[in-house]
């Protein structure tokens, strides 16, 4: 069934929650297109995983800047990338300059949660809506009926309309309908109405110095939906009238014609529970979750800073109290909880960002590693790893980008007694150069070179089996170089499937250094999986033991909504994993206009993904994206098809979570086709440009040129 046409065009109340890549790009698109933007931010800074606070020394671009960038930046690297990886620091930098550049810095309220998001269903009794929350969690209302989206804030900041909280208007006279009614009954059929036409929101806003006192978990999040800091917040923020910041966090109503989920997919932690934590945390062990590990950090920074030429303590030794330190991981102690984990002293100076995603090419770290780090970072490298291992006999456990990161700084600070890494299974890691000579920009950065993966939509006889021919050959030798660049065999790495088969979301960049550490005997690496854990030691399955102090746990993240009702999360996200969302951004079983879903879908180039993402969602919440869920399921089953047939099992499981590494292009591409975009008015200069450089972010403004204003 088609979506109808789209309703005349009004302004949209709109609300982003989350100011990292994907909320700038979302706040970026419906604000340029006049409509009324909020951006929800629960720490003290934009950025997202970019943020000063929420990273440790030595983060910077794993990838080549190219590699990075918005596609309005122009052809040239930003000038706050004046290297060819940029520091955290300076990617924060330039997220900030283009959120000021485009407008979208005022539209941030930072120290703002998102606590409870209830649909609004339309009604054929005259426009009225009513919000529904079947099935919700605990203390969320069961149906609430409310107008048709009127313009009120009901208490602290300010909201929507401008007017600050603690006060509430009526709703105008006459005011139109919150979406179009025709939109729901074509996209479901199920429910007490067709589809939500809006959201209320429940929001929360913590003053900075409340934050360490509400905080219950030590962390950081991934995306900007939560996370938290302890600077002083910019933009839009709590009235300082009546009762004023030190009467507590606050809580209040907002209304909204559409939602978009902008906090990202590294909020959660998600430690497992192993038997005998607690002996040995009883023989004084420590175990941490590698977000944690960015909270210690900034502890011991902080504490450096603070008490100069007094002895400090161990990182995570004391904090909390009552507890093994705030980074502690208790036996069977669950994951830090909703989407919201917060910091617990003051964010420390901009230096680099946090732990690499484990699923894209963008964030990740030298840290500690000798090549491409600056001296002040390499010292705050060595200074951590000696507060928090110094003579630790330490386990890494899990070898994505966060792991090896860790590992790798760990290894060449000397600091450790021992470092052994801890892989269940060996995985790619992509060296900067290959052969030490041809950049990774001229082979993973360019359509050329990620068409020698698995192509989504066959290629058309005779280029498809020519190209076929052509791209084995080519893979197997990459491959071949990489072993013998990394020295893989030697080292027990060799991965078990080839590169385009294994293509998950643990693909990352190998940290300069790594498997030189590795070769050098400064870092044991075992495969095996942890069984349980003892006094003073950790036990693998198969019954060996490591010696151990500390355990640093880099075993990612899980996705959750808890704001959502657990019948609408059902919807979006089904009990293996799989998204019943088309392009990973559309919950189509929910329907409807009014939410969307960035940042689910990592691919190899972020910050693109996210502005031509960003304007796909705003292309339908406006009407224009001709679609039926009937073709979006079709597509899905597609996608999914594709995956099980093509890939291992892990990374066939990956796409069915949404993750884009394995088709990049045809993700872009396609989200392109859907708004009636065209590569015709690129110059065959362009098309060489477009298929062989880096990226070529620039020339996908062109492209979006071509969207048409209005479709049949």
């Amino acid at each position: 069934m088609a979506l109808p046409s789209a309703p005349p065009r009004r302004r949209l109340r709109v609300a982003v929650v989350g100011a990292g890549v994907n909320g700038i790009a979302a706040a970026k698109a419906f604000r340029g297109a006049g409509h009324q933007v909020v951006c929800y931010e629960a720490r003290a800074q934009l950025g997202g995983v970019w943020a000063p606070a929420s990273h440790y020394p030595g983060l910077r671009l794993q990838a080549p800047r190219e590699l990075y960038v918005f596609p309005d930046t122009g052809p040239l690297p930003p000038p706050e990338y004046d290297e060819e990886y940029p520091t955290a620091a300076k990617v924060y930098a330039y997220l900030k300059s283009y959120a000021d550049k485009y407008g979208v810095t005022p539209c941030i309220q930072y120290n703002t949660r998102l606590v409870r998001a209830e649909p609004l269903y339309d009604r054929s009794d005259g426009g009225a809506a009513t919000a529904a929350s079947t099935a919700a969690a605990p203390g969320v209302a069961a149906t609430v009926t409310v107008s048709a989206l009127p313009t009120h804030a009901a208490d602290g900041g300010k909201g929507l309309d401008g007017a600050a909280k603690g006060t509430a208007a009526a709703p105008a006279a006459g005011a139109a309908p919150a979406a179009d009614a025709g939109v729901a009954a074509a996209v479901s059929s199920t429910g007490p109405a067709a589809a939500p036409v809006g959201w209320r929101l429940t929001l929360r806003t913590v003053p900075p110095e409340l934050q360490q006192a509400e905080a219950g978990q030590c962390g950081g999040g991934g995306g900007g939906g939560g996370g938290g800091a302890a600077a002083a917040p910019a933009g839009p923020t709590l009235d300082k009238g009546g009762e004023g910041q030190d009467a507590g966090p606050r809580e209040w109503a907002e209304e909204v014609d559409v939602l978009i989920i902008a906090s990202g997919s590294f909020d959660d932690p998600k430690p497992p529970a192993y038997k005998g934590v607690q002996d040995f945390l009883a023989a004084g062990g420590e175990v941490l979750h590698t977000a944690h590990l960015r909270t210690a950090l900034r502890r011991a920074l902080a504490a450096a800073q603070t008490q100069k030429g007094q002895q400090q303590p161990r990182a995570g030794a004391s904090g909390g109290a009552g507890d093994n330190g705030p980074c502690a991981i208790a036996a069977g102690a669950s994951a830090p909880g909703p989407a919201v984990v917060t910091a617990r002293f003051p964010a420390e100076p901009e230096r680099g960002t946090e732990e690499g995603t484990e699923g894209g090419m963008e964030a990740g770290t030298d840290a500690g590693t000798e090549g491409g780090m600056e001296g002040a970072e390499r010292d705050a490298c060595r200074r951590f790893a000696q507060l928090l291992a110094g003579g630790r006999r330490v386990v890494v456990v899990g070898n994505g980008k966060s792991g090896d990161d860790v590992a790798a700084m760990l290894a060449a600070s000397g600091a450790a007694a021992s470092v052994t890494h801890l892989c269940r299974r060996n995985k790619w890691a992509v060296p900067r150069a290959f052969a030490g000579l041809v950049s990774l920009k001229w082979t993973l950065g360019t359509r050329a070179g990620v068409s020698l993966m698995r192509p989504l939509h066959p290629r058309p006889w005779p280029l498809g089996p020519l190209w076929e021919a052509a791209r084995w050959p080519l893979l197997r030798l990459m491959e071949a170089g990489m072993r013998l660049q990394q020295g893989l065999a030697a080292a027990g790495a060799v991965p078990p499937h080839p590169l385009d088969v294994g293509l998950d979301a643990s693909l990352h960049v190998e940290p300069p250094g790594y498997f030189a550490a590795v070769h050098g005997g400064r870092l044991q690496r075992r495969l095996g999986a942890v069984g349980a854990l003892e006094a003073g030691a950790v036990v693998l399955g198969d019954g060996s033991r490591l010696e151990a102090d500390l355990l640093i746990l880099a075993t990612g993240f899980r996705r959750s909504m808890p704001f959502l009702p657990p019948d609408l999360y059902g919807k979006i996200v089904r009990p293996d994993g799989t998204l019943d969302m088309y392009h990973a951004i559309y919950p189509h079983e929910i329907g409807g206009r009014s939410l969307f879903v960035l940042g689910w879908n990592p691919g190899l180039y972020g910050c693109l993904i996210a502005d031509i993402a960003a304007r796909w969602v705003l292309e339908m919440a406006e009407g224009r994206i001709r679609v039926s869920r009937e073709q979006m399921r079709a597509y899905n089953e597609r996608l999914y098809a594709w995956a099980d047939a093509h890939f291992s099992p892990v990374a066939a499981a990956d796409i069915r979570s949404g993750i884009t590494v394995a088709y990049t292009w045809a993700h872009v591409d396609d989200m392109l086709h859907d708004m009636g975009a065209s590569f015709a008015r690129l110059t065959p200069w362009e098309r060489l440009r477009l298929y062989c450089a880096p990226v070529a972010a620039d020339l996908y403004t062109k492209v979006k040129a071509t969207i048409p204003s209005e479709r049949p």
